[in-house]
């Protein structure tokens, strides 16, 4: 998902702990799998590319997560906002080139960041920007 991932376990070299750092990693690799704006056959890769068309099917570990995410833009009132990509494209961020972009620029893309547009379907299991 474009960062770093460190893990400390306490405890002493076991059979245990290396399954416990499997498991955490296992899992971290598959919510990356899921959720990841780099990887085109991610969840969120394919709900991005279908955004203004069609509802995506997803896997209802991504419909929680993009739930859970709609609820803290909720309750921030948009100063977390999960549907930012649109901006962080325009700046550059998704690629870590950076750029300024003119206003006009902002303004023309700001409504597609717009995290109150995001519709879940819990029974089809399909997000739809």
């Amino acid at each position: 998902m474009g960062t770093l991932l460190q893990v400390r376990l306490a405890g002493t070299e076991s059979p245990e702990l290396d399954r416990a750092r499997d498991t955490v990693f296992e899992g971290v690799q598959r919510l990356d799998e899921l959720l990841s704006i780099y990887k085109p056959s991610s969840d969120v890769s394919r709900v991005n590319a279908a955004a203004g068309h069609s509802p995506v099917a997803v896997n209802p570990l991504t419909l929680e997560a993009i739930r859970q995410a709609l609820t803290f833009a909720r309750l921030t009132e948009g100063a977390y906002n999960p549907a930012i990509g649109p901006l962080m494209r325009l700046w550059g961020m998704d690629r870590l080139l950076g750029r300024v972009p003119s206003a006009e620029e902002i303004d023309r893309t700001r409504p597609l960041a717009d995290y109150t547009l995001v519709r879940l379907d819990k029974v089809s299991r399909t997000v739809f920007l």
